[in-house]
């Protein structure tokens, strides 16, 4: 146990604004922070269908739809953002309006309201392709894609903003969440997997970086109870896993049967080159050699800057952790 742990048991309830909390990690995020005794307010776009004390909407692009909320708060976890949108991944206006431009609104209403500390939710894909090296927070930033590049452009304009105020900011850089619920990346392949659509695409050896959604909602909880001073990122993830771990876990969690041919690396990208050929000019183009780049490559981040200096460790193994969304992608068909 880090010191910082044991310090945390004897200081006062904390008051904090959670943004996002009608998304997928947004809600985990709250709803730790109450298990752990701290006076949550939570704010999201849309109302939910079933009531949660200090919940309300409101709209991160919007600077006056938060007004009155930050009173006597000690600290806000930004974690409302857009991430998943497979179809329109080229198009950088929708992620500069919302990443970027909302972070600014958060970050500036929150100084004004003298809040102290500013948790900025932020991801792994800031640092862009990096081969089979892993990532630390040295690692220069240079995302081509336009949704790591906004993230990268709302941590630097929250520095901005925090730095000015004299306020404590940090940037937690969270590696691919998973989990009941999700919206993305691992949430599309299961389903690829339990529709039959799935391909191998080389042998499956590349690594991946993963959390589970608590286990990232406690990495927050462990920031607010003991911020470090001044302005800190760190990267945020779980033990490594292989590409082919991960799909054969879910395939065995969904009772499915995995193909056994594969296609060899250079015969899918010469393919995804082909099709992004043949796709209409300006709607799809590269889409596919991307989605084959992504696919093999390694993606791994060094977190142990974070572990290190809260004391911090993965709860939620792997296995475990895709079992649990199987299971809740099970109840939400059959509901």
């Amino acid at each position: 146990m880090s010191e910082r742990t044991k310090e945390s048991k004897t200081q006062k309830p904390v008051r904090l604004l959670v943004t996002g909390a009608s998304g997928f990690l947004g809600s985990a995020i709250a709803e730790q922070c109450r298990m752990d005794g701290m006076e949550v307010i939570a704010t999201g776009r849309r109302e939910l269908k079933i009531g949660v004390p200090g919940y309300f909407t409101a709209d991160v692009t919007d600077p006056k739809s938060m007004s009155g909320a930050l009173t006597n708060v000690d600290c806000v976890i930004h974690a409302a953002g857009l991430a998943h949108q497979f179809r329109d991944g080229k198009k950088s206006s929708p992620f500069l309006k919302i990443n970027v431009n909302g972070t600014e609104n958060v970050a500036l209403a929150a100084t004004r309201a003298g809040v102290s500390h500013f948790v900025l939710i932020s991801s792994v894909s800031v640092y862009g392709p990096h081969g089979k090296q892993a990532c630390d927070e040295e690692t220069i930033c240079n995302s081509p894609e336009p949704y790591g590049q906004s993230k990268y452009q709302a941590e630097q304009r929250a520095r901005e903003i925090i730095e000015k105020a004299g306020g404590q900011l940090t940037i937690l850089r969270l590696a691919t969440v998973y989990g009941e619920g999700d919206p993305g990346n691992v949430g599309r392949l299961m389903r690829m997997i339990d529709r039959g659509r799935f391909v191998w695409v080389g042998d499956g050896s590349n690594r991946k970086s993963l959390i589970h959604k608590n286990d990232a909602a406690r990495a927050c909880t462990h920031v607010v109870r003991q911020p470090s001073p001044g302005i800190n990122t760190y990267n945020v993830t779980a033990s490594i896993s292989t590409m082919r771990a991960i799909v054969e876990e879910l395939a065995s969690a969904l009772g499915r049967e995995l193909p056994r041919w594969r296609i060899p690396p250079g015969v899918a990208k010469t393919m995804a080159i082909s099709f992004d050929r043949i796709a209409r000019r300006g709607k799809r183009s590269g889409k596919f050699a991307r989605t084959v780049e992504r696919w093999l490559d390694d993606d791994v981040y060094d977190a142990s800057r974070f572990n290190r200096e809260f004391g911090f460790a993965a709860k939620v193994l792997l296995s475990d952790g895709l079992r649990r969304e199987v299971k809740w992608y099970r109840q939400s068909v059959e509901r």
